[in-house]
């Protein structure tokens, strides 16, 4: 029996899930990861001919830190899910027990294009402020030196349609491209919004979202922008998951496929 070679089984998985669950919440806090990834992806923009806008610095000590979080989390996760498989009799590579799969490509699909909104609503968002448009400005000089090209703007919308077109790629299996590049943007989209949906909504819920470089913005904007993060979010991590197991090979451990 499972109990009498693994004992403990639940505790220590638990324990596992528990300590993963901690240091998510550790590298989320505050600025958290999503914000490295985000001001990491805007210094690159900025580097190649934007202009500064937004006052956001990297945090050269916490981004590091962070990510090292990041990393720990995510090696420990995945020995927390290897000892879970094991312990039920499944391959601690690839999960299969020898029992046929459920198919969720159809479930993936309507998932991938429940991406579509929310990103569409975000991209035309920046790109209308983009634009120099002012409305949802509680403050008209916040954006006041924006153009299109600044880092944020133009190019958020840009990441939005890639975002769209990958999650879509994915569920259609089309086109035939390597799995690493459409698992690679897809599985960094998951990083910044899931994080962001979750600690935005809080923020919309507890009022904390009136504050600091959000308090220039009137209050339907935090609501619509992290309502449209926590629709995208979850759709976005379904069909990134439904692709990943639906795409794997022959495993090389237990010769499932």
């Amino acid at each position: 029996m499972t109990t009498d070679v693994y004992p403990n089984r639940t505790g220590k998985l638990a324990l596992g899930w528990g300590i993963v669950a901690a240091l998510a919440v550790a590298v989320s806090w505050g600025r958290g990861i999503a914000m490295d990834l985000m001001i990491a992806a805007l210094s690159v923009v900025e580097f190649f001919g934007g202009d500064d806008v937004l006052e956001f610095e990297f945090d050269w000590i916490g981004g590091p830190l962070r990510a090292l979080g990041t990393v720990a989390m995510a090696v420990l996760a995945w020995r927390v899910v290897r000892y879970q498989r094991v312990s039920k009799g499944a391959c601690g590579r690839c999960g299969r027990d020898g029992t046929p799969g459920r198919d969720w490509r159809s479930l993936a699909k309507w998932a991938a294009w429940l991406t579509v909104l929310p990103a569409i609503g975000y991209a035309a968002l920046k790109l209308y402020w983009g634009f120099g448009g002012m409305g949802g400005l509680a403050d008209e000089n916040l954006f006041g030196d924006v153009k299109p090209w600044s880092p944020g703007f133009a190019d958020t919308a840009v990441m939005a349609a890639i975002g769209v077109g990958v999650a879509l790629a994915m569920a259609y299996r089309l086109p035939r491209l390597p799995r690493w590049l459409l698992l690679t943007p897809a599985i960094i989209g998951c990083l910044m919004l899931l994080p962001v949906s979750v600690i935005g909504m809080a923020g919309n819920f507890t009022g904390a979202n009136d504050f600091g470089p959000l308090g220039g913005l009137e209050p339907w904007v935090t609501w619509f922008v992290y309502g449209c993060f926590a629709v995208w979010a979850p759709c976005l991590t379904a069909v990134t998951l439904e692709y990943h197991y639906g795409t794997r090979g022959t495993c090389r451990a237990c010769g499932r496929g």
